[in-house]
């Protein structure tokens, strides 16, 4: 190899250890402000395959007192996710019980655009002996989310959301008087901000599997998985996120790189 090649090589190895060192976390080209971000929580009855009808896609709890916050970075490969032992890049929370017993959402990771698999069994615990892959597609201008869920001593239940930004939940707003209403926003007790079905969420959970109901199924083997009715779908839906121009260090670095792939291409010709 010529010095002149090899003056490259170490070049272009230099800039990409350098992007390295922060390669499970980048700039999303979002912030996140705490002002006025009083958040949602919607459970909703699986969609399956019928047998809960009339009640598929029914909101069954909830609350709407949820404090969400995040670093305003993305991971971007389902490598970052390793089990209770992942870095966290945000936080979700509430005091509210849900059905009469405390929850903690933890271990929250947030991703941007791609597709992502996470094995369920990194991270069982206690009587959750999830088993398969949760798998969730985030599009442009989409932003996704894996969390680790505890309840009533079940540990670690895994589950995905992915979020169109500044959306309603859904246009339904008959989920405590209609009982076969499908993706009601949560709108009973300790709604604080006055949550309701024409409140536009920063972030706003989809139906991104296509089975009609909005979220993502969970897996077999945690406490919302039924062998006749199937997956239940847990919704949060998410304030105080916003739009910023990408960093023009982020900028500098991609054309830096790609300038030196084109080099190199013109150098092996």
């Amino acid at each position: 190899m010529s010095p002149r090649k090899i003056s490259l090589a170490v070049a272009i190895t230099a800039v990409l250890s350098t992007g390295s060192a922060f390669a499970a976390q980048v700039a999303s080209g979002y912030t996140f402000t705490a002002a006025g971000a009083v958040s949602n929580f919607t459970a909703l009855t699986p969609d399956g395959t019928g047998l809960y009808a009339p009640y598929n896609g029914y909101t069954f709890g909830g609350t709407n007192d949820v404090t969400f916050t995040w670093d305003g970075t993305f991971f971007n490969s389902s490598s970052d996710y390793t089990g209770l032992s992942s870095v966290s890049n945000a936080t979700i929370s509430s005091p509210t019980l849900f059905l009469s017993k405390l929850w903690t959402a933890h271990t929250v990771q947030i991703f941007g655009p791609g597709t992502y698999s996470f094995d369920t069994a990194l991270a069982n615990g206690g009587p959750v002996t999830e088993s398969g892959n949760l798998t969730m597609t985030v599009g442009a201008n989409q932003i996704g989310a894996h969390i680790l869920f505890d309840w009533n001593n079940n540990l670690s239940i895994d589950m995905v959301n992915v979020w169109n930004l500044n959306s309603t939940f859904s246009n339904c707003g008959a989920a405590l008087t209609n009982p076969a209403a499908q993706n009601c926003l949560w709108t009973g007790p300790t709604n604080i901000a006055g949550n309701n079905a024409n409140t536009v969420f920063a972030l706003a959970s989809t139906d991104n599997n296509g089975d009609g109901t909005l979220g993502i199924p969970m897996v077999a083997g945690g406490p919302f998985f039924d062998t006749l009715y199937g997956s239940f779908n847990f919704n949060f839906n998410l304030q105080g996120v916003s739009a910023v121009p990408i960093p023009a260090a982020a900028w500098l670095f991609g054309s830096g790189l790609l300038g030196l792939l084109g080099l190199a291409r013109r150098k092996q010709r």
